[in-house]
């Protein structure tokens, strides 16, 4: 179906749910934006967000993971580690956008089904 991907394991995922964040490349940090696919904003706007808003260059920025309300970002880990611990707040348009370091990627979800324990029903 076109509103699923399959993620790297073969089995596939609603786009509510939350990304699969793979290890981010040599050099790079995962930072999450404020903002997401229902606010408007798409791939080209989360860079302009980091480029104009953040004073990063934005052919340094990595790959994009949408949500419906929050994006993740890979970025240059000097940029991560200039972020203050509560977050950075800067202004794209209208919106105010809060920018943080995803301390770990969170553990993907497990997308089979658990079967239950056998029971010998001979007995």
């Amino acid at each position: 179906r076109p509103w699923e991907k399959s993620d790297p394991r073969g089995s596939t995922r609603s786009d509510s749910r939350e990304p699969f964040l793979q290890k981010p490349s040599p050099g790079k940090r995962w930072v999450s934006l404020s903002v997401g696919r229902d606010a408007g904003y798409g791939p080209r706007e989360i860079v302009d967000a980091l480029a104009s808003g953040g004073g990063l260059d934005g052919r340094r920025v990595g790959t994009i993971e949408l949500t419906p309300d929050t994006s993740y970002a890979q970025v240059p880990e000097e940029f991560a580690k200039a972020l203050s611990g509560s977050g950075n707040t800067v202004s794209h348009g209208n919106d105010k956008i809060t920018i943080r370091k995803v301390e770990a990627a969170p553990e993907p979800r497990s997308f089979a089904k658990k079967k239950p324990p056998f029971r010998d029903k001979r007995r």
